[in-house]
C-alpha cells in the first residue's frame, strides 16, 4: 500500500509534468522546470480524472495502466538525462547548487552604484537574505513535518474529503455548491492508486509543499535578476503567510495550494516581462494564461487571477514592447484568454447548469452574509473597516507599495493597481469572514512590498549622497546613537519586556506539552501538586507545584501517590511495574489520562481520581 501511495504522488506532482515540458520550446532553469512540471502535473491530472470518470473506468487497474504508460514516456524522452553517468549528474546539480550560493554572496557584496550607503545597502542585504532563508526554511518546515499527518479540520474531513470519496466512488460531486475540484481529484487518485479511502496520508501530503514552492518561485526570481526586492518579498510573503493561513498550510485545507496556483501566473508573467526574444516571450505568456486558467480549478478566489490576467498581460508585458501589428497582438491576446478560459470556465458552466436544475444551489450570496454577520452587520464601510483591521501591523504595507508604484517597473505597478490594492476591499465586502480567503493576494503583497521597500531605500540612500556621511567624524553619531537608545527604552519598558520574557518561558523545553500542562491546570488551587521529574517549576506560575520523582522505584512510587496533595502525575517513560499499575488504574477508572505527548520526551498526564 505504501508504493502504492508513493506512485500516486508521483503521478500527481511529476509525471504528467515531466511530458508536457519536454515541448515547450522556451529555456527554463531547474526551479522554474520544477515549479511547472508541479503545476502541469496537477492540471493534466485533473483532466485525467474527470475523463475516466466521465467513461467509467475510473479504477486502480486503470489508473495503473496510465501510470505505466506515463513512466515509459518520461523514460524515453529523458533517455539522454537516464544515459548519463551519475556522477556527472550529481556534478551538474553540485554546481547549479554553488552557484546560487555564489550569487547570493554577491548580492550581499558593497554596490558602488551607491558611494554613500555601499555599507548600509551591504548590511540591509545580508538581513534581508538572511530573513529569506528563515522563512524559507519555515515553510520547508511546514511541508516536511507534517508528513504522515492526515486530515483533521471540519472542511476538510466534511467537505473536500468527501468530495473526493465522491470520485472515487465514480461520482461527480454535485452538492459541492461551486467549489473546483482539483484537489479532491488527486486525493482521489492516490484512494483510487490503494483502493482504500481510508488512509489520508497521501492525500494530505499533497495539501503540504505549496507554501515552500512559492516563497521558492520569489527564491528564484531573486537568482535570475539579482534584485533584493525579491528576497524582500520572501520575508514579507512568509510573514503573511504565517500569519493569515499559517494553520491552514498543515490542516487539510486547500488554501496553501490556492496561493501557489495564484501566484505562478504572476511569476510566469514577471518571466516573460524578462525575455527580449519575441518567440520565447509569446510562449510564456501561453503558459501564464494557461496557469490562469487553472487558478480557479483550485477554488473560487482563482477566478479572479484568471480576470485580471489579460490585463496584467497586455499592460504589464506586451504593451512594454513595440509591435508594428496592433491587431496580431490583440488577435493573440484574444486567443490566449480563450485557451485559459476552456480550462477555468466548464466546471463553473457545470454548476451553473446544476444551479438551474435544481441539483445543488450557489453559496455566494450566504458568504456576503456571512462575511456582514461576522461584523454584525454594521454596515459596508464600517464592516470593510473592520476587516481590513484584521491586518493589524501589516496594514503598513499598504502606503508602502502605494508609495512604491512611483519607483516601479510597469509590470509591479498594474500587479499593485489590480491585485494587491482592490482585491482586500472586494474580500472585506464578500468573504471577510476567514482571514484565509486572502490568499491569492498574499504573495502579490509580499512581492510587491518587498520591491518598494528596496526601491525607496535606495533612493534614500541617493538622496543622503551630498551629505558625504562616509567623512564624517563617528563622534558626530554619538548624539544620534543616544537618542536612538533613549527611543527603544522608552517603546520597549520594563513591563513589555517581562510579558514577553512570560510569553517565552511558557515555551520551554516542549511547548506542546506546557500549552496542555496549562491547560489542564488551569482551574486548579495553588496547592495542587504534579508528581514529575519533567520541570514544571521553570515555567511561569507553576513554580511551586512540582514534586520530583523519576518514577524509577517502584516502592517510592507508591509512598508518593499515596500523598493526598498529590492530584496529578505526568510519567514519561517509566519501569513496567509502574506503567502495569497506572494502566489498570486507569482502566478500573481511579486514574483519568488527560493527554499523551511525544515532543522533545514522551510523557502522559494523569488526573488521580479515588486512591
Amino acid at each position: 500500500m505504501f508504493l502504492l501511495g508513493l506512485i500516486a504522488i508521483v503521478q500527481s506532482l511529476f509525471l504528467p509534468g515531466l511530458i508536457i515540458i519536454k515541448w515547450i520550446d522556451v529555456k527554463i532553469g531547474f526551479l522554474q522546470k520544477l515549479i511547472y512540471v508541479v503545476v502541469l502535473s496537477l492540471v493534466a491530472g485533473y483532466y485525467e480524472v474527470l475523463i475516466l470518470t466521465i467513461l467509467g473506468i475510473y479504477s486502480q487497474q486503470v489508473v495503473v495502466v496510465v501510470f505505466l504508460f506515463e513512466f515509459a514516456a518520461v523514460i524515453w524522452l529523458y533517455r539522454a538525462v537516464f544515459n548519463m553517468p551519475v556522477g556527472e549528474v550529481l556534478n551538474s546539480y553540485w554546481e547549479c547548487f554553488v552557484n546560487s550560493i555564489r550569487k547570493l554572496i554577491a548580492l550581499m557584496g558593497l554596490r558602488d552604484d551607491l558611494p554613500m550607503g555601499r555599507f548600509a545597502y551591504a548590511v540591509f542585504s545580508f538581513g534581508v537574505i538572511s530573513l529569506s532563508l528563515i522563512g524559507m526554511w519555515w515553510a520547508f518546515k511546514v511541508f516536511t513535518s507534517n508528513i504522515g499527518s492526515i486530515f483533521n479540520s471540519w472542511d476538510a474531513v466534511i467537505s473536500w474529503n468527501q468530495w473526493a470519496i465522491s470520485w472515487v466512488a465514480g461520482e461527480i460531486p454535485v452538492s459541492a455548491r461551486n467549489y473546483p475540484q482539483l484537489m479532491p481529484m488527486h486525493w482521489s487518485l492516490t484512494y483510487v492508486f490503494m483502493a482504500n479511502t481510508g488512509v489520508q496520508f497521501f492525500a494530505k501530503a499533497l495539501t503540504l509543499p505549496f507554501a515552500f514552492l512559492t516563497l521558492l518561485m520569489l527564491f528564484d526570481l531573486g537568482l535570475q535578476k539579482g534584485n533584493m526586492g525579491f528576497f524582500a518579498g520572501i520575508v514579507v510573503t512568509y510573514l503573511l503567510l504565517k500569519k493569515f493561513i499559517g494553520g491552514y498550510l498543515v490542516n487539510g485545507y486547500v488554501d496553501g495550494a490556492m496561493v501557489f496556483f495564484a501566484f505562478v501566473p504572476v511569476y510566469t508573467l514577471i518571466k516573460a516581462s524578462y525575455l527580449e526574444n519575441e518567440k520565447e516571450r509569446n510562449a510564456m505568456l501561453w503558459l501564464g494564461f494557461i496557469f490562469a486558467g487553472s487558478a480557479a480549478l483550485v477554488k473560487q478566489p482563482g477566478v479572479y487571477i484568471f480576470l485580471v490576467y489579460p490585463f496584467l498581460a497586455y499592460l504589464g508585458v506586451l504593451r512594454q514592447f513595440p509591435t508594428e501589428n496592433t491587431k496580431a497582438l490583440y488577435r493573440r491576446l484574444f486567443f490566449m484568454f480563450v485557451a485559459s478560459a476552456l480550462i477555468a470556465l466548464p466546471w463553473y458552466v457545470f454548476k451553473q447548469i446544476a444551479f438551474l436544475a435544481g441539483w445543488d444551489r450557489p453559496e455566494i450570496f450566504d458568504l456576503a452574509v456571512i462575511a456582514a454577520d461576522t461584523h454584525k452587520n454594521v454596515g459596508l464601510f464600517a464592516q470593510m473597516r473592520d476587516a481590513l483591521s484584521t491586518f493589524d501591523l501589516y496594514l503598513w504595507l499598504f502606503p508602502l507599495v502605494i508609495v512604491g508604484v512611483v519607483f516601479l517597473q510597469p509590470l509591479y505597478r498594474w500587479l499593485v493597481l489590480l491585485i494587491a490594492l482592490p482585491y482586500p476591499l472586494l474580500w472585506a465586502w464578500v468573504a471577510s469572514y476567514d482571514a484565509r480567503n486572502l490568499s491569492i493576494m498574499l504573495p502579490v503583497l509580499g512581492l510587491t512590498a518587498g520591491l518598494s521597500l528596496d526601491q525607496i531605500f535606495q533612493y534614500v540612500l541617493k538622496l543622503l549622497r551630498p551629505l558625504s556621511i562616509n567623512r564624517w567624524k563617528l563622534l558626530v553619531f554619538s548624539p544620534l546613537l543616544l537618542i536612538l537608545l533613549f527611543a527603544i527604552n522608552y517603546f520597549l519598558p520594563v513591563t513589555r519586556l517581562l510579558e514577553r520574557q512570560i510569553v517565552l518561558q511558557k515555551q520551554l523545553f516542549s511547548p506542546q506539552k506546557d500549552d496542555l500542562i496549562y491547560k489542564a491546570l488551569a482551574a486548579e488551587p495553588a496547592e495542587v501538586r504534579v508528581l514529575t521529574n519533567y520541570p514544571i517549576r521553570y515555567l511561569p506560575g507553576l513554580e511551586n507545584i512540582q514534586v520530583s520523582f523519576d518514577y524509577s522505584d517502584y516502592n517510592v512510587f507508591l509512598d508518593r501517590v499515596s500523598d493526598p496533595a498529590i492530584k496529578y502525575l505526568l510519567v514519561p517513560r517509566s519501569i513496567e511495574s509502574i506503567e502495569d499499575y497506572l494502566d489498570q488504574k486507569i482502566a478500573a477508572g481511579e486514574y483519568e489520562l488527560i493527554f499523551e505527548n511525544s515532543e522533545w520526551r514522551y510523557y502522559r498526564m494523569i488526573r488521580i481520581l479515588e486512591r
